[in-house]
């Protein structure tokens, strides 16, 4: 294995049990279609960046990029002999391409046992307008010619008045049809180019079109409610069927010709194709919208996109639900199995294109929890995580294949905070509606929780002592509490005038420092639970504080856009830091207290130092930085946003980048020798991250 001056990282399949075997993040937009090739070995993916995509199905690297739309691409067909693709688009546009045979031949470049930990593997990084910074000039460089701005189009149709929604090769591949928001139907010839026909029987907007299995007739639907079947020769209308209450997102042929699968708001239809009769119908588990539908190659199984972000798979023949598959973090607009029916395809709105394995009889179970989890980092047990679950439990996990250690019963408000004991032999959580409870990990798979009562509004922090014997925790009622662990009872510290936000022990435990949307940090008595002193400054609310490793320095981050550093013994301000333009959500000191790490909501990480001020930043995440953290020497940073993005602290240098599933990460968590990375993201996928090679 070659030194250079990426991370790698193995990230632990284990820990998120899923049906998932690849998830791909290629486009800057909206996914919006996605299909196998004849073989399944390829995927051609249409987006609203205006671009088409051709990469490998098994390891998602990305081979060509086909470039000439104006707007969104909404759909693409690759023609039976593989030689031809035509696109469609909200540029009002039909395109014909050559596809180079080449493309479909060939293999990814070999996979290493230590990829880049990018989930799609995809050795080119999406490029933003930041390619001019000198940390991002080698890589864009190094683009390949097919990201130009080239039309290298064969051929572009005009005619649609509006956006193009879907296009569709005949099976004999010398006809196209489309359809469009301007309500028709076209037909245009793959050879000579002529329209040559135009459909105008749908009253609204037609979403879906293509052609029989023997090209004999054509299939639409439309925001008119009906799903129609069409003379393919000369446009006049063989059947409508009808039965669907609201528009109709999607509609196909089955392999087979003899079945039609069309979907509308929370069901989807099943229709005999030459008469018309509708055979069955199957609704969500949920009553959420259906999107769009498909049918597997042998019409033994039928899947539903839904508006809840997961996607449902029943079997035709017993009418039950056999999967429901969970991952997207955006409405999944396109459903493609593959040829052999053994994996299904699926383009989401959350930018990604996910293919999971069609397994029958079974539900996807795989750990979905979120994002305030807790983890404790040990040498013999490995890592143990708490953190609540979509269900509202807490649930306790431990190694690397999460193994489920404790489950608490379901908590009727929900859990907002949760916290392990550093001897991890406890767990405490608060929610929203002011409850507090611990429950000793020992005590069970399935557990309540003791009660620990006095908060009156939502619980935000909750942190444990080192000797694990006290308890603090700060509410939106203004105050902070201090519990004892043995009795329950507590101290109350009100001096707060707003929300507050985080709190957390320092100098051995013998004070408490908290942060408030009141604009101030105060610090506390451990024992006494007793004022010492207030530090006052901040024009609006500080989200995030800190304390310096050697106890001198307090640090603060707020909403003004603005870090303060303040004495811990006196609290007099000693510095302000300014260059944020946004919002400061994130901060921390490194091991030595002499450097400090801030993230804003611009995606930017600010380094400092505290006496000289400014040292560099670091660009860029594209969404809120809401965790920062440095290695034991200072050397590098890791930040949480959109992306988890690993940092030379002494050049800048952007060292590695974990794409995530989901659309952010809150939190990511080190281990002290920052070999062991944990977060979740918003889609409830646990990573643990291991790293395998040591920068040099």
């Amino acid at each position: 294995m070659t030194h250079d001056n990426n991370l790698y990282f193995h990230s632990n399949k284990a820990s998120v049990p899923n049906a998932c075997l690849l998830t791909t993040k290629l486009h800057k937009g909206s996914v919006c279609y996605a299909c196998f090739t004849p073989d399944g070995s390829k995927v051609f993916s249409a987006a609203r960046d205006s671009v088409v995509k051709l990469w490998d199905a098994q390891a998602g690297q990305e081979l060509f990029t086909f470039r000439g739309h104006k707007d969104s691409v909404n759909g693409c067909s690759l023609s039976a002999n593989g030689q031809y693709l035509v696109t469609c688009s909200s540029d009002h546009t039909v395109k014909l391409w050559e596809v180079d045979k080449k493309l479909l031949e060939k293999i990814p470049e070999e996979v290493t046992d230590s990829p880049p930990i990018q989930e799609h593997r995809n050795p080119s990084p999406n490029i933003k307008d930041e390619t001019t910074h000198p940390m991002f000039q080698d890589v864009a460089l190094s683009m390949s010619t097919s990201d130009s701005e080239e039309d290298n189009a064969m051929h572009t149709f005009t005619g649609h008045t509006g956006d193009v929604y879907a296009c569709a090769f005949s099976n004999s591949g010398d006809r196209i049809v489309t359809c469009s928001l301007d309500s028709s139907v076209r037909v245009w010839n793959a050879e000579t180019y002529e329209q040559e026909l135009i459909i105008t029987g749908h009253k609204r907007a037609v979403n879906v079109c293509c052609f029989s299995p023997d090209d004999k007739t054509i299939l639409s639907c439309s925001e008119d409610q009906t799903v129609c079947i069409w003379d393919a020769q000369i446009g006049e209308l063989r059947l409508t069927y009808q039965g669907h209450d609201s528009a109709v997102t999607s509609a196909s042929f089955s392999k087979d010709g003899l079945l039609v699968a069309s979907s509308a708001d929370d069901q989807i239809q099943i229709w005999e194709a030459s008469t018309g009769k509708c055979r069955q119908t199957f609704y969500t588990n949920s009553g959420n919208a259906i999107l769009c539908c498909s049918l597997s190659p042998d019409s033994s199984l039928v899947a539903g996109g839904l508006s809840s972000y997961s996607i449902q798979l029943w079997s035709m023949g017993t009418a039950t639900t056999l999967a429901v598959y969970k991952g997207h973090t955006g409405w999944v607009y396109s459903l493609h199995f593959s040829p052999d029916g053994k994996q299904l395809m699926s383009a989401s709105d959350d930018e990604t294109v996910m293919i999971w394995a069609v397994q029958s009889e079974r539900v996807s179970k795989c750990l979905s929890i979120r994002r305030d989890f807790s983890v404790n980092f040990c040498d013999k047990t490995g890592v143990t995580i708490a953190a609540p679950d979509f269900k509202n439990r807490v649930v306790v996990v431990q190694g690397d294949e999460a193994t489920v250690q404790l489950q608490t019963n379901i908590e009727p408000s929900r859990i907002r905070c949760c916290t392990l004991s550093p001897d991890r032999t406890t767990v405490a959580y608060g929610s929203e509606n002011g409850n507090l409870k611990v429950i000793r990990i020992s005590s069970g798979v399935t557990s309540e929780g003791r009660p620990l009562k006095g908060h009156t509004a939502t619980v935000r922090w909750a942190t444990f002592s080192s000797n694990s014997q006290t308890l603090v925790t700060s509410s939106e009622d203004f105050t902070l509490r201090i519990w004892s662990i043995k009795d329950g009872s507590c101290i109350v510290c009100a001096s707060h005038t707003d929300v507050v936000w985080r709190c957390q022990f320092f100098d051995n435990d013998m004070h408490i420092l908290s942060c408030s949307s009141d604009g101030t940090l105060k610090v506390w008595k451990t024992e006494t639970g007793m004022l010492e002193m207030t530090c006052a400054g901040h024009r609006e609310w500080i989200l995030c504080c800190d304390v310096s490793p050697d106890d001198k320095l307090l640090l603060s981050a707020s909403v003004d856009c603005r870090l303060k550093l303040w004495s811990s013994q006196d609290g007099r301000l000693l510095r302000t830091f300014t260059g944020h333009s946004d919002c400061v959500r994130s901060c921390r000191f490194s091991r030595c207290s002499r450097l400090v790490a801030s993230g804003d909501d611009q995606g930017f990480v600010f380094l400092w130092d505290v006496e000289e001020g400014l040292l560099r930043v670091l660009s860029r995440h594209e969404g809120w930085v809401t965790d920062v953290h440095f290695s034991a020497d200072s050397q590098m940073v890791i930040s949480a946003s959109d992306t988890v993005k690993f940092w030379r602290q002494t050049s800048g240098e952007l060292l590695q980048t974990f794409h995530i599933r989901g659309s952010f990460v809150k939190y990511v968590a080190p281990s002290t020798d920052f070999n062991t990375f944990v977060t979740v993201d918003n889609a409830g996928t646990l990573y643990i991250l291991k790293r395998i090679l040591p920068v040099v």
